[in-house]
């Protein structure tokens, strides 16, 4: 990425997190590793994933830890009320199969980055589509498909 677009980027996501009233810090390990946190996701099961999302980037995205350490993601599921099994979970080829498909079925549906959000078949990235996501649960279709 070029010098400038990476400044930009910095100082756009500052931005956001001040308007969104969300603490930012980026983290110094960028990339991240997210294989097994992504499976820990699906081994908690439906009703658990968004406060366990949620946990697990604030872990990343504020608190600046390595979401590949287990005992950051033992520690985000016990803060969260999670079970512990959950963890030992994140090996099993189930798991490790659903997280292939549903990354399948992201490429498949187009999905350039994250994050997406679909309302039915409409497709919206970044977090400054959310109007445009709103708009969409209210069941209005843009002319431009």
């Amino acid at each position: 990425m070029p010098p400038a677009k990476q400044q930009y980027i910095m100082k756009d996501m500052a931005r956001w997190a001040e308007y969104r009233g969300v603490e930012l810090r980026f983290p110094t390990g960028f990339p991240l590793r997210t294989v097994k946190p992504l499976r820990l996701v699906l081994a908690a099961g439906e009703e658990a994933a968004p406060m366990l999302t949620h946990r697990l980037m604030r872990a990343c995205w504020v608190e600046d830890l390595n979401p590949d350490d287990e005992a950051v993601l033992a520690r985000c599921v016990a803060e969260v009320g999670g079970d512990s099994s959950w963890l030992a979970k994140i090996s099993e080829p189930e798991i490790k199969e659903a997280l292939r498909t549903n990354t399948e079925e992201a490429a498949s549906r187009g999905v350039p980055g994250v994050p997406t959000f679909f309302v039915g078949d409409q497709m919206f990235w970044g977090q400054d589509r959310l109007d445009f996501v709103d708009k969409a649960l209210g069941g209005w279709v843009p002319e431009v498909q």
